[in-house]
């Protein structure tokens, strides 16, 4: 075999050398946007970003995207009633009301209304299908972000008093994401076997056999069950107090507890003890919130928001 020339590759066995590409011309990696830019200027590094297959881009682009339309919904629906109005036209509902309504959407849509201003839902990307293929690579926390996330792009959260659950509402537009219907519960579960907060609202809400405020503006996961309701709803007694569960759910707890026979209701009341020992351990630890439910599942719940 020849010897090469001086300068010159020496070749690989089974290897090609593909001269056409310059090295020079390797892009580097993109950096992921301020959360604080509004929506359309991150928009195109988001996609990117989501394409490549990076779950926190895939998950900010999940949020963000919903907070948005619904943003843009609430506006939309605002101008035309008060067209309407203008008009002299016979609103559906009393004049009253229709003005009502107005305020309302404009007062639910003023924080992020700047922050979506110039971003056309028409032209979004497909967020659910990026945070499907990014699901498998995303954090613990971010799944439980997901799951727990509302069409609105907010957090569904386990009502600490009776009143609004929050959020910008609904659409019959909505459809529930088919990979959080096959995936939510696992990873609900998942969550609170990290001692994750936010997870164990979920849960609590998930297996409630009872109505309760929170998430009726939307469709989410619903699993009534009795036994692993009183078992969650007892572990956020034993680990943040009371307080933190409310009188709505404290009150379905309660009828639930009531509804037992003494056998079973004795092993909710052991496995929430020892799942409340665990928990501490795991905070003691650094490996898990130590403070209120409340105030931790809301930092949790920041981990991939692409707002301010």
């Amino acid at each position: 075999m020849d010897e090469p020339a001086p300068g010159q590759d020496i070749p690989l066995a089974g290897v090609s050398i593909d001269r056409s590409v310059d090295p020079t011309a390797v892009r580097p990696p993109l950096p992921m946007p301020e959360a604080a830019l509004p929506l359309v200027e991150q928009m195109d590094a988001l996609e990117r970003l989501a394409q490549a297959g990076d779950p926190d881009a895939a998950c900010r682009l999940f949020v963000g995207t919903r907070r948005c339309r619904m943003v843009e919904q609430r506006l939309r629906r605002a101008e035309q009633m008060q067209a309407h109005l203008e008009r002299g036209e016979a609103p559906r509902i009393s004049e009253d009301m229709a003005v009502l309504s107005i305020a309302n959407a404009l007062e639910q849509t003023r924080a992020l209304a700047s922050w979506c201003e110039g971003a056309d839902p028409a032209r979004f990307p497909d967020a659910d299908a990026f945070a499907e293929r990014a699901f498998s690579r995303m954090s613990s926390a971010q799944k439980v972000l997901l799951v727990m996330s509302r069409q609105d792009g907010s957090i569904a959260r386990m009502p600490r008093h009776f009143g609004s659950p929050g959020g910008l509402g609904g659409s019959t537009g909505f459809i529930y994401p088919q990979f959080l219907s096959d995936h939510g519960r696992a990873a609900l579960e998942e969550g609170v076997r990290q001692a994750n907060p936010l997870a164990l609202e979920g849960m609590i809400m998930l297996h409630s056999p009872a109505w309760i405020p929170g998430g009726e503006e939307t469709p989410r996961l619903s699993m009534p069950d009795r036994r692993r309701f009183a078992r969650y709803a007892l572990l956020m007694t034993r680990v943040f107090g009371e307080d933190e569960v409310g009188p709505a759910v404290g009150g379905v707890l309660a009828r639930s507890l009531a509804s037992m026979g003494a056998d079973e209701r004795a092993e909710a009341e052991r496995w929430a003890d020892r799942e409340a020992a665990r928990w501490r351990a795991q905070a003691s630890n650094g490996m898990a919130p130590a403070e209120g439910g409340e105030s931790q599942a809301g930092e949790i719940a920041r981990g991939c928001e692409s707002f301010p």
